[in-house]
Order: C-alpha cells, then sequence, then structure tokens
C-alpha cells in the first residue's frame, strides 16, 4: 500500500479532471512517440483503502472522484493528467468510466468528514475539486493502481 498526496486546484464543474499518481509515480513519455526502453505512466486497477480531504479552509468545494484510465481512451496521462470535460462526459456515456465517490465540503469551521473506504476501481482514479476557487489536497492509501509500461507498447 501507498500513500498518495494528490493536490488539486479548484476548477468549475466543466473543468479537467486530474488522472491521479502517488508522489514517487515519476512522470512517463509521451505514449504517442514513446521509444523502446522509454517508460509510460499507465493508471490501472487498485484498491482505495482511505481517502481524506484536506481543503483550504476557505471556499467551498465538491470533490468529485472517477474511475477512469486516460490512457484507454487515447488521453495521454502519462507524461500530462488532465482529462478535459468532453473527454470525462464522452468516456461516461460509452461506459468507460464512472463517479465513484462524490462529497460537498464547505469553507472554514468545518468538521472533518471521516476517511472513506475500502472501495476497488478497475481503471485508475482521477478527481476533479468543483468550485469557484481555491486549493485542496487528497490525502489517499492505495494499494496497486498505476504501473510502468515499455514505450514500444501501443
Amino acid at each position: 500500500m501507498q500513500k498518495w498526496v494528490v493536490p488539486l486546484t479548484v476548477v468549475l464543474a466543466t473543468g479537467d479532471v486530474t488522472q491521479a499518481y502517488p508522489p514517487v509515480a515519476t512522470v512517463g513519455a509521451d505514449p504517442a512517440t514513446a521509444t523502446p526502453g522509454q517508460l509510460v505512466r499507465v493508471p490501472c486497477e487498485g484498491q482505495l483503502v482511505s481517502l481524506q480531504v484536506a481543503t483550504d479552509g476557505i471556499n467551498a468545494i465538491i470533490l468529485e472522484c472517477y474511475d477512469i484510465s486516460g490512457m484507454e481512451l487515447g488521453i495521454n496521462v502519462s507524461s500530462a493528467t488532465a482529462i478535459t470535460d468532453a473527454q470525462l462526459d464522452a468516456a461516461i456515456a460509452a461506459g468507460k468510466a464512472q463517479l465513484i465517490y462524490e462529497q460537498n465540503f464547505v469553507g472554514a469551521g468545518t468538521t472533518p468528514v471521516p476517511p472513506i473506504g475500502p472501495a476497488r476501481f478497475m481503471k485508475g482514479l482521477a478527481f476533479r475539486a468543483v468550485g469557484a476557487g481555491g486549493t485542496c489536497k487528497i490525502n489517499l492509501t492505495v494499494q496497486g493502481g498505476y504501473r510502468y509500461i515499455s514505450g514500444w507498447v501501443r
């Protein structure tokens, strides 16, 4: 099991979703241009053991957590992490992504929400913090969730 900390910038409801990786998962090569021997970072199945949210204490947010693999959709989530709202909507409509957690957090003075988990995911984890502004951090304990493949595999 690994501890993940995923920093998020709050976006509008039509903002990008961030494919999540732990801090030790260094940026990989772009799968479209990777050569043999280069490593491509790929989201994969795993188990979400625990999830906690650290808001900025000022701004209200709605946290969305999706089971999705940008790689499966042809999106470069090896050297980048963004999945657009249109790509997310198309993936949900095609049955290739699903919302697995959604929680509303109000601004300052809130009571901490107990951690959630465990939950299995089949493709990878991606998050979006929706609101008017601010930042938050997602603190996770995860089993699996990413791997590397050789650049020649496409």
